[in-house]
């Protein structure tokens, strides 16, 4: 039986389309945190640990202006790095 609002990851598991977008990025991350996830010009590499620890800035300066898992957020930025964290967060 199918879920309704799920697609297939690709694992062939079912996942909710509301699934938290870090957690299904998170699965596929490499054990090296120390990897770079990014590479800019004018900042350098952002590793997967820097990714993990600016997405949780951001996440926690979410929910101390009041978001609640389920919560909405719409953002209209410039393409940036942290604009990046910002949408995992």
């Amino acid at each position: 039986m199918a879920m309704v609002g799920a697609k297939k990851n690709g694992t062939g598991r079912r996942r909710a389309m509301n699934e938290n977008l870090y957690a299904v990025l998170a699965g596929a991350f490499p054990t090296d945190r120390s990897r770079a996830f990014m590479r800019t010009t004018d900042q350098g590499d952002i590793s997967f640990a820097d990714l993990d620890r600016l997405s949780a800035r951001m996440a926690n300066l979410l929910v101390s202006l009041g978001v609640k898992p389920g919560d909405r957020v719409a953002v209209q930025v410039e393409k940036s790095p942290a604009n990046v964290m910002l949408y995992l967060g």
